[in-house]
């Protein structure tokens, strides 16, 4: 189950011949694995979209684009957290940062991603302007 997501698409670059260059970064929180568990994905593409017609309200496109998506899991310990925060208690101290490592154990994955799409998009600019693109964005 996603219990928080995020996703951001950076600014296209300019890229000869193919229209503009995109990146895009997506990642999740996943929870309901249980009692001391937990996990997060992240998806991370780049490549080429194709915009034809760029000066008509409707703009067909096409996009391929490549990379990665990365799952990790993780799952803590309880009796060996109780037994580290109270060692750092008789020091005078909470449990830091660094101290995550020695009652949480991470196992991560990583495969290779490829999204292709085509489509029709209404711009944005006219969409003030046009309310047939309105019911569209």
């Amino acid at each position: 189950m996603v219990h928080a997501s995020a996703e951001a698409t950076l600014r296209p670059s300019a890229l000869p011949r193919t229209g503009k260059l995109w990146e895009t970064f997506s990642g999740c929180k996943l929870t309901n694995f249980g009692a001391n568990l937990s996990g997060d994905s992240l998806t991370y593409l780049v490549g080429p979209r194709w915009t034809a017609a760029p000066l008509k309200r409707w703009e067909p496109y096409a996009q391929v684009l490549v990379g990665g998506r990365t799952l990790t899991h993780e799952e803590i310990d309880p009796a060996e957290k109780a037994q580290i925060e109270a060692a750092a208690a008789q020091e005078g101290r909470q449990l830091s940062f660094p101290d995550h490592y020695l009652y949480a154990r991470q196992t991560e994955i990583t495969g290779f991603a490829v999204f292709g799409e085509r489509g029709s998009g209404c711009k944005a600019d006219l969409s003030d302007r046009d309310p047939c693109c309105r019911r569209w964005v």
